[in-house]
């Protein structure tokens, strides 16, 4: 563990923790000369900063990685093994935090939603806890499932946006009607003065030329007339999203009364724009390098905030990100490199034809969800031991271009594997035996997973798993870090600074109060 002491001898009124979706450490060290002082550079210089942060499980996704930072552990235990898994009890794609008992409140939604998948619990619900359910936890995010796995069980509230009617909402779970300060929100009606705008460089010409050229321009509101549900999903993938979600932050801060008392409040936010503008472009595209100027941009324009409203000292920030993502494979093949795509039917394909070959024509595989692979055992169990079928699956995989392991179930339930194996170790991690399939296969480095315009995250690499970490504010001693931790380390950071009890399933915190 690495130990550093915190200096202070009671908790901050307010612990906020921002998490940018799909923000390689990488783009800290690429884009430094051009961050401005007050933004991601005043967090660096003047809070701990540590270089070495990974995660330590499969699959990087969304889901996985705020459940992670929320609740200290792993998906072995808080147990969202992705952003969708199958559940072979009901037969039922499962979204990871669909809840058919709960209603959207505050607007219109495809569903309701709730925490109820979530295995463990976290910090904010520890923070509940400690406060008598004095302590206020609000959690904010574009995405749903990082706003309600960040809150956790307990918050006072997890809100996001809606792409069907443009409002920010929440759900029946915390509340049966939306705060007078969330409906004001709405009722000004910010995503529609998006409506017509055009996303250009912002940043000076020599940011962007690590990107080839800094050269783009992207017209929003092209396929609609008026602000309609396309226009809501296009905006979301611009750094407008994230000025959008800034302004929430701040009137969340100011209806809340959030870090006003000396009562402990956390707030979350998780910036979504970065993850689906890096999904479309790639990691070296001049789009992506805009967005962390302005994520830059972000993060002076909340301290500033924060220093009025909170105060000075009164407040500390926590930074980091759910995920990295890979390079664009053509760019990389194209240059000699090796490097691919690994598609869902791919595997599928694959499947069926061995298992048809060897037992006739049937229904073999219930789903496919990279990393995880969902067979028919019912179908199978009638012809043979499934522990060898899926090992003759895995065999055969092996040969599959792209396909760098497979794991069958009986290999992660045993768990024999040296320490040194970290493929193995974060696929490990990642195993739940409830929800994870039966088969487990991870790409050779450079081959992405599923159909993405670009590219896309989840493996074990460090493209993906590698992402920054900063605590900042009071009582939080500067200097830069860089012995190997682990995000599973956040948590119990956070409850360390806040005085509260860790999360049940958490790992050791990095920083320790003294």
């Amino acid at each position: 563990m690495l130990a550093f002491t915190l200096g202070f001898i009671s908790p901050p009124p307010l612990v906020v923790v921002v998490i940018f979706d799909q923000f390689r450490y990488d783009y800290i060290t690429r884009l430094y000369p051009y961050f401005r002082r007050d933004g991601f550079r005043r967090l660096i210089e003047r809070g701990a900063f540590f270089t070495q942060c990974h995660h330590v499980h499969i699959p990087t996704y969304t889901a996985p990685g705020h459940a992670t930072i929320s609740t200290g552990t792993v998906p072995r235990f808080h147990g969202i093994v992705g952003n969708v898994w199958y559940d072979t009890r009901t037969s039922e794609r499962v979204y990871a935090v669909s809840d058919p008992a709960a209603e959207a409140v505050g607007g219109k939604y495809r569903w309701g939603e709730s925490p109820k998948n979530l295995l463990a619990n976290t910090v904010g619900d520890e923070l509940k806890l400690k406060t008598g359910f004095r302590g206020k936890v609000i959690s904010l995010s574009l995405k749903d499932r990082a706003a309600i796995l960040m809150g956790g069980h307990l918050a006072d509230m997890a809100v996001w946006f809606s792409t069907e009617d443009g409002h920010f909402i929440t759900s029946s779970y915390y509340t049966a009607d939306a705060p007078a300060w969330l409906k004001d929100f709405n009722s000004k009606r910010l995503p529609g003065r998006y409506f017509g705008r055009t996303w250009r460089p912002y940043g000076p010409p020599e940011a962007y030329a690590s990107a080839g050229s800094g050269s783009f321009s992207h017209h929003l509101g092209t396929r609609s007339e008026v602000p309609d549900r396309r226009f809501f999903r296009e905006l979301k993938a611009t750094p407008f999203g994230n000025d959008l979600l800034l302004e929430l932050l701040k009137a969340a801060v100011v209806g809340e009364s959030l870090g006003r008392d000396d009562i402990p409040d956390l707030l979350l936010v998780s910036f979504s724009a970065n993850d689906y503008v890096g999904h479309k472009y790639g990691p070296h595209s001049a789009e992506v390098v805009d967005m962390v100027l302005r994520s830059d941009s972000i993060v002076a324009e909340m301290l500033r905030f924060l220093d009025r409203r909170v105060g000075r000292g009164r407040y500390v920030l926590v930074l980091t990100s759910d995920h990295g993502v890979a390079p664009v494979p053509e760019t990389l093949s194209s240059r000699g490199m090796l490097a691919g795509r690994l598609s869902y039917d791919t595997v599928r394909a694959r499947i069926n034809s061995i298992l048809t070959a060897k037992f006739g024509e049937g229904d073999w595989v219930l789903s496919v969800s990279l990393p995880w692979v969902y067979l028919n055992d019912t179908l199978l169990s009638k012809h043979g031991s499934l522990r060898e079928i899926r090992r003759l699956l895995k065999d055969s995989l092996m040969e599959v271009e792209g396909v760098l392991r497979v794991f069958t179930r009986e290999d992660m339930e045993e768990g024999r594997f040296p320490p040194e194996d970290m493929v193995a170790r974060l696929a490990y991690n990642g195993f739940n035996p409830e929800r994870s399939g039966d088969l487990i296969i991870i790409p050779k480095a450079f081959y992405v997973m599923g159909n993405y315009a670009a590219t896309n995250h989840g493996t074990p690499y460090t493209y993906d798993t590698h992402v920054p970490l900063i605590f900042y504010g009071r009582g939080i001693r500067r200097g830069t870090h860089s012995a190997p931790c682990a995000t599973t380390s956040i948590a119990p950071t956070v409850s360390a600074i806040l005085w509260s009890e860790s999360p049940a399933y958490s790992a050791s915190p990095i920083l320790e109060v003294k």
